[in-house]
């Protein structure tokens, strides 16, 4: 966002979570607002005062042109119809801003290795997943031209790696998510004390590799991330 923005300005993160994105950008003076549709993970963010709304996202639910930039950050592949969602707040969006978006590669290496026992497949949540081609497509269809392209993320790549190595294993599939996403009682009820502890040894083991395998795949573009960030055409 500071090679698009010379100073701070509004952005919305549509599924903003717990709003860490969000904390960070008002550290630097930007003005947040997000959406999420649990009512808890909303109630998280607000906490640290950021302004969240629930629910689905609706029309008119922002001014016109009162949107710098707007962020779909590992959302995108969940909604039922992504392009009815950007649509709707296109009008909110100022004609010189942004709509940034990270979302799985279908196209990548590490998807193409792991097959359906890929970690960002993930089943019968994700929705949609896009190659680069297919998701600067449906933005030209909106009307966007794409400025920025890139295909690397080290929260998620490294982790797919990973992960999808352990899911090659007699393990539980997606053992370490299980692990570092759920509750102490849900990880007892799921996974025996030994598995987990297997499952964090190997996984540890991994990470060294697994980041040189996502560092690499960056390189030759076909990484496991889409990172991409589009503008209104005719804009300059």
């Amino acid at each position: 966002l500071q090679k698009c923005f010379q100073i701070p300005g509004r952005v919305l993160d549509v599924g903003c979570g717990e709003g860490t994105f969000l904390r960070l950008l008002k550290k630097e003076g930007w003005e947040c607002f997000g959406t999420e549709l649990a009512e808890e993970m909303a109630s998280r963010a607000s906490r640290f005062g950021v302004s969240v709304s629930t629910g689905e996202i609706h029309e008119n639910q922002f001014p016109l042109q009162y949107i710098d930039v707007i962020t779909f950050w590992q959302v995108l592949e969940h909604l039922r119809n992504p392009a009815k969602i950007i649509k709707s707040l296109l009008p909110s969006l100022k004609k010189k801003g942004i709509v940034a978006i990270s979302t799985p590669n279908i196209s990548s290496f590490q998807a193409q290795v792991f097959g359906a026992e890929w970690f960002h497949l993930d089943p019968p949540r994700h929705l949609y997943l896009f190659s680069p081609e297919t998701l600067k497509i449906l933005m030209e269809s909106l009307g966007f031209d794409l400025v920025r392209l890139y295909h690397f993320s080290m929260e998620q790549d490294p982790y797919g790696w990973v992960q999808g190595m352990l899911n090659r294993t007699n393990l539980l599939q997606n053992s370490l998510y299980t692990i570092l996403k759920n509750t102490p009682k849900y990880r007892r009820e799921t996974l025996s004390l030994y598995r987990q502890f297997i499952t964090v040894l190997m996984a540890m083991g991994l990470i060294p590799t697994c980041i040189c395998l996502s560092l690499g795949m960056s390189l030759f573009k076909p990484g496991a991330t889409i990172e991409a960030f589009f503008k209104l055409k005719g804009v300059d």
